[in-house]
């Protein structure tokens, strides 16, 4: 089975508009973390660590440079 890319989990956790392209990759990332316990836990943790960074002004901008990586994140 292949894994979500860093570019999936990120654009999954962090779209705030649906349009066909945010609809398919959430369908996408839906269905793929139904079936994989590591997927699941990597969108989990980024989903969380978007959460935080949103409400820290440059939290947001260095989580999505650093492409949404929660080591990097972890490395603060």
């Amino acid at each position: 089975m292949n894994h979500l890319t860093d570019d999936e989990i990120t654009g999954f956790v962090s779209f705030d508009t649906l349009g066909n392209e945010s609809m398919e990759l959430a369908s996408r990332v839906n269905y793929h973390i139904l079936r994989c316990e590591e997927c699941r836990e990597r969108v989990r943790i980024s989903q969380k660590l978007y959460d935080e960074a949103a409400f820290e002004p440059a939290g947001i901008t260095e989580w999505l440079s650093s492409g949404g990586k929660a080591e990097k994140m972890n490395e603060r």
